[in-house]
């Protein structure tokens, strides 16, 4: 079973003897998600996630999708897509997640949207509740990135997908010897030595909020090679150096979420979360002093900001 085989399966097919297929919304050779109709709730629209009969063959894939499914059903929180129930035929093993009609994060910003100030902060406060309920479940996303990201018609910005997510408990200690994951988003010591831990997940969010700001990733070289050892090298340029109606605070606050190093970071989301309502407060009141690009480099407290230093040192 191929790609082409999950893209044109026909809509009206039954899956699991209750779900009315309507559309493939995506498909690769592991599997495909449909929207379906849920003929024994009241037809109620869900989205369904099928792993192939090949694919369950496949121990690393049918481990991560069995991951994901009890992983997903720890977390109960708004901004996270809510996993509902499991099954499995002789054919298919499948899923079914709640259906978010609004595209993802990655749509809009590859669309050219202009994030306002109040637009990264509304959006950013509502991820990091997220996040923070899927740490307090003891999970490590592992995969923070725009793709992952739906958007609710009501505005409601919910993260997906936990199939490399990981428990707390096996992260300590733990070095992967293949990186998993998307490059971009991908902290400097799990690119530099494979380690990860809830500070990664910070990282990710972090960098989400600077390509918010400045419609820029914090480093694109002219390789991806080159690209990951800026990473663990050097400092990003501050998102206020490229963007004046940054908020000071705002700089401060992305600047710590990306550094190289973890122990200079947010250590939990709550931190995070905190620093982020006073900037709404400040945008609120019309407070808050704009950057420049001269002071945008002295935002962080002396010692956590080392430019050009390795992560390593």
């Amino acid at each position: 079973m191929n790609e082409l085989f999950f893209a044109n399966i026909q809509p009206g097919t039954l899956l699991f003897g209750r779900f009315e297929l309507l559309k493939c919304l995506s498909a690769t050779n592991a599997g495909a998600v449909y929207l379906c109709n849920d003929l024994e709730d009241r037809a109620e629209l869900v989205a369904l996630k099928v792993l192939s009969t090949r694919a369950a063959n496949d121990e690393k894939l049918c481990e991560r999708f069995k991951n994901e499914v009890a992983i997903a059903s720890k977390v109960n929180h708004k901004n996270v897509v809510k996993s509902t129930a499991f099954y499995q035929d002789e054919e298919f093993t499948a899923f079914t997640m709640e259906y978010i009609s609004g595209g993802t994060l990655a749509d809009k910003i590859s669309s050219g949207y202009k994030f306002t100030v109040e637009e990264v902060l509304d959006i950013m406060l509502q991820l990091a509740s997220g996040l923070e309920a899927i740490h307090k479940a003891k999970v490590v996303h592992r995969d923070i990135k725009p793709e992952n990201i739906l958007i609710h018609e009501d505005g409601t910005y919910k993260i997906s997908d936990f199939g490399i997510a990981t428990s707390h408990a096996n992260t300590d200690g733990h070095t992967d010897t293949e990186i998993i994951g998307t490059m971009n988003y991908l902290s400097p010591e799990y690119v530099a030595y494979g380690q990860y831990d809830q500070r990664s997940d910070i990282y990710a969010l972090g960098v989400i909020c600077y390509e918010l700001l400045t419609q820029q990733l914090p480093f694109k070289g002219k390789s991806l090679l080159e690209s990951l050892t800026m990473r663990v090298k050097y400092d990003p340029i501050p998102a206020a150096a490229l963007r004046r109606d940054c908020p000071l605070l705002l700089n401060r606050i992305v600047t710590k979420a990306i550094q190289r190093k973890p122990a200079h970071r947010y250590q939990n989301v709550a931190d995070f979360i905190r620093d982020l309502e006073a900037v709404q407060i400040d945008a609120v009141e019309k407070t808050y002093p704009q950057a420049n690009k001269s002071d945008a480099y002295h935002q962080i407290p002396a010692g956590q900001l080392i430019k050009g230093a390795a992560l390593a040192s």
